[in-house]
């Protein structure tokens, strides 16, 4: 596909349908390759502004296969980029990356696709199926909701691969738990099971698989009915902290390019 031609599209790695009034965006295959790719940041991107330019369309709900952001893709992707050095059963430091314009796109791409979401004047809500790592953790907590799966972990694997914590997870940790809970996880590299991503508030809720696609598209349906002139009047309010966000993913970047 070249670029955008209508909210609705498909390619082969996300998809885009509009159901009752909310754009359904579905992430396929790897995610760390889609958001490495130069044709995503000129689809993905501007589709954001299409939603937030359509009258039709009163949010996002993003959704994911269930292997699209686990840590089998993000070894898949680290191999590729890190080449024949990686080996992910006795992990060393990183001395370079073999693919380093993959991992230079990567991090820009993270970046805007972060500033997007957090610029975003209507509902994005995060329907999360199966084990995300560390970026997507940080990009999920971006978005206004999240729902999971039940067998859902968010797995802070950064730290067994020696790479420092990225999506700006670092970010968004301290506006949910103390400073003390969020070193723990940060330097430790915790998994967290659903029954305790609801219990630290980094999720909304969790179903069972069996239910879960009924479930949030239903929760996402009442969230969106929201008046969309106090949803855009909210959220600047609640997300004043924009310009910390922009200083802090400049800083990413720098410590991810060493």
């Amino acid at each position: 596909m070249n670029g955008l031609k209508d909210i609705e599209f498909s390619n082969d790695e996300f998809q885009c349908v509009v159901e009752n009034d909310i754009a359904v965006i579905t992430i396929k295959g790897n995610a760390f390759n889609s958001v490495s790719s130069i044709a995503r940041n000129l689809d993905i991107i501007p589709l954001f502004d299409k939603v937030e330019d359509s009258s039709d369309v009163r949010g996002i709900l993003v959704l994911n296969e269930k292997e699209a952001m686990s840590e089998n893709a993000y070894i898949e992707f680290l191999k590729d980029i890190i080449g024949d050095e990686f080996n992910p059963d006795n992990p060393k430091d990183i001395s370079r990356f073999v693919k380093n314009e993959i991992r230079a796109r990567e991090i820009t791409i993270m970046g805007n696709l972060l500033r997007k979401i957090i610029s975003f004047q209507k509902i994005i809500i995060s329907g999360i199926s199966g084990d995300i790592v560390s970026p997507f953790f940080g990009i999920s907590l971006a978005t206004d909701f999240r729902f999971t799966t039940s067998d859902t972990n968010f797995i802070l694997s950064h730290i067994k691969y020696r790479l420092h914590p990225s999506g700006a997870l670092p970010f968004f940790l301290p506006s949910y738990l103390c400073q003390s809970e969020v070193t723990e996880l940060l330097f430790r590299g915790t998994k967290l099971p659903a029954i305790e991503l609801k219990k630290f508030g980094l999720i909304n809720d969790f179903y069972d698989e069996s239910e879960f696609m009924e479930r949030v598209k239903a929760e996402a349906i009442q969230i969106c009915k929201v008046s969309v002139n106090v949803v855009q009047s909210t959220k600047k309010l609640l997300y004043r902290f924009r310009n910390g966000l922009n200083e802090y993913l400049d800083l990413e970047s720098e410590f991810m390019m060493r």
